[in-house]
């Protein structure tokens, strides 16, 4: 059984006339009857009668009716569904960020998708650099949106830099610091700190005291909660370091002040992490292409 002699039967019982039948599906009447015959014989069945006016389907032909029409509404489906998918107007799309990185960048990116591509569905992992790249190297995510640690440098990973991150010393307005015009590492030496629980976090802060001849603040907390470590830097007189627009809404309201120091600002680059040699989805270069987007505007920077 052919789809095409499906289309010919469904187009004779409409019809109900072999001449008009075969104008319709573009072939010769002699080539619908053999098609028709054909069909009948792979089916063991008749399913049409010959009427002086034309031909009407048999009670066997009226059930094949419906499930030829149904089969081919069925296979239309699909032929659009697939032209859909290889659009990249349809299907799954995974995407892993950093912790505590880029949810203002994000944020944007889905609200763009579900308005250009309402069926494109978008799940997002949020970890840490390390179990993200496992999962982008397996095959479970689709890319990365991140910062980029010194490890990220590996010859099956391709990085794409989109922007800059700033971290930032942040205090409280209430801080005692916060009224001092002149700070030094020697200052923050004393202090209560409370960090993200992240390598590259732990040598920048060393850097930051080494550099001044200081060892390390004795009193250090160390957590991947970003909400309980604005509480801590707002509330309980902490200091922090931060990428300046995870706190671009507390800094705007007055909460939290940057400390001016020289080596208290340190930038990394960040932007997307993709397997090399892989051939991405259309799907994927269209959530690829608003990040990009967002990136290139300045959207959700401090």
């Amino acid at each position: 059984m052919e789809l095409r002699q499906l289309r010919h039967f469904v187009a004779v019982v409409e019809c109900g006339n072999l001449s008009r039948a075969s104008r319709k599906v573009h072939i010769s009447q002699p080539a619908l009857t053999r098609s028709i015959k054909a069909l009948e014989g792979h089916l063991r069945a008749r399913l049409l009668d010959r009427k002086p006016r034309g031909v009407v389907p048999t009670p066997t032909g009226d059930v094949f009716y419906q499930h030829a029409k149904l089969i081919l509404n069925e296979c239309s489906r699909a032929k659009d569904e697939i032209l859909d998918v290889e659009s990249g107007s349809v299907g799954q799309v995974n995407i892993g960020i950093g912790a505590m990185f880029s949810a203002a960048i994000i944020d944007q990116v889905v609200g763009r998708i579900t308005e250009h591509h309402p069926t494109l569905h978008i799940s997002i992992t949020e970890g840490f650099f390390e179990d993200l790249v496992d999962q982008l190297r397996d095959g479970r995510i689709d890319a990365i949106f991140t910062n980029f640690p010194a490890a990220a440098a590996a010859v099956d990973l391709v990085l794409e830099p989109l922007w800059t991150v700033t971290a930032v010393i942040l205090v409280s307005a209430r801080h005692p610091l916060a009224r001092k015009r002149k700070i030094t590492a020697a200052d923050l030496s004393d202090t209560k700190w409370v960090v993200v629980n992240q390598p590259h976090v732990a040598d920048s802060l060393d850097q930051l005291f080494s550099k001044s001849g200081l060892a390390l603040p004795t009193s250090t907390t160390r957590t991947n909660s970003l909400g309980l470590i604005k509480a801590l830097v707002a509330r309980q007189g902490f200091v922090s370091f931060l990428p300046e627009h995870l706190v671009s809404d507390e800094l705007k309201r007055g909460e939290l002040l940057i400390l001016n120091l020289p080596q208290g600002r340190i930038e990394r680059r960040a932007g997307l992490i993709l397997r090399a040699g892989v051939h991405l989805r259309p799907a994927v270069n269209h959530v690829l292409t608003e990040i990009r987007k967002v990136c290139a505007t300045g959207l959700g920077r401090s």
